[in-house]
């Protein structure tokens, strides 16, 4: 008798050593997001660890960037172009639906502004929560801490005198120095850096921006304007843009323009 309980012992051992492993498929990544790494160059993408996960695979624009990888986080050091990534989990074999999407294309927007005192929105402003830009009537101050910048002559009034190659795209807070404002309170505006116009390429092709410093030598208060002008923005919330000015009618003081906003904090990649 006891060797039969031996005996049926050992098999049942051999049963439970010989189980197959789950194939169970992964469950899907959760809370994937994006932030810039410092410089702004290229982007950290980090995700809640999946219960049931072995590695994981990065996708880009649905396409495989990375496979198999055991951390869940990803360094995308130098992307190329910006767009959208997902993550999945793997296990035994089995891969898991992707995430949801995370995307780094700027939103891209076609604007009519007018010059300080035209008779129309002036203010261009990044909307961080929104992720856009929008435009104000600077009349209205309590549009005050959104706006980021303006077109200005630097001339009071607006009576037909203006020349094309005359504007200037300028930060708010250059109020205090705008011969043109005789009507709004100059403190308080909101700090911007703008650049000179990029050279050599078009909107659509603008890569990596400039890095904003303090100590910059690219970003200004202000800079003068033409029409096929494309301008980088930073603002003081950390995110940059562009703003590129289509056309202009000086009689009127208004201005076409195309803006590209960044929608990741610090990220200074455009090309889509």
């Amino acid at each position: 008798m006891k060797k039969l309980w031996l005996l049926l012992g050992g098999l049942c051992l051999a049963l439970l050593m010989c189980e197959k492993p789950s194939t169970e498929e992964p469950n899907q990544v959760v809370s994937l997001s994006v932030e810039a790494t410092e410089g702004g160059k290229g982007v950290v993408l980090t995700w809640e660890p999946a219960d049931n996960a072995e590695t994981y695979n990065v996708y880009f624009n649905g396409e495989l960037l990375l496979s198999e990888i055991t951390a869940a986080e990803y360094i995308h050091s130098s992307p190329t172009k910006t767009g959208y990534y997902t993550v999945s989990a793997l296990a035994s074999d089995q891969e898991g639906p992707e995430s949801d999407s995370v995307s780094t294309e700027p939103v891209i927007q076609v604007h009519i502004v007018y010059e300080l005192n035209g008779e129309g929105d002036q203010g261009i402003a990044w909307d961080v929560k929104a992720e856009s830009t929008d435009v104000y009537p600077m009349v209205d101050e309590t549009h005050q801490d959104k706006i980021d910048c303006y077109f200005t002559d630097w001339m009071p009034g607006c009576d037909g005198c203006y020349e094309i190659g005359d504007y200037s795209l300028t930060s708010g807070e250059e109020l205090w120095e705008d011969n043109g404002n005789t009507w709004l309170d100059p403190s308080g505006w909101r700090q911007t850096g703008i650049s000179d116009s990029l050279e050599g390429v078009s909107f659509d092709e603008v890569c990596l921006v400039p890095y904003y410093s303090l100590d910059s030598l690219m970003y200004y208060n202000y800079t003068d304007v033409s029409v096929g002008g494309i301008y980088a923005i930073w603002g003081e919330d950390g995110y940059y843009g562009l703003i590129e000015v289509q056309d202009m009618d000086p009689p009127i003081g208004q201005l076409t323009v195309r803006t590209a906003f960044q929608r990741i904090k610090g990220f200074r990649l455009f090309k889509r």
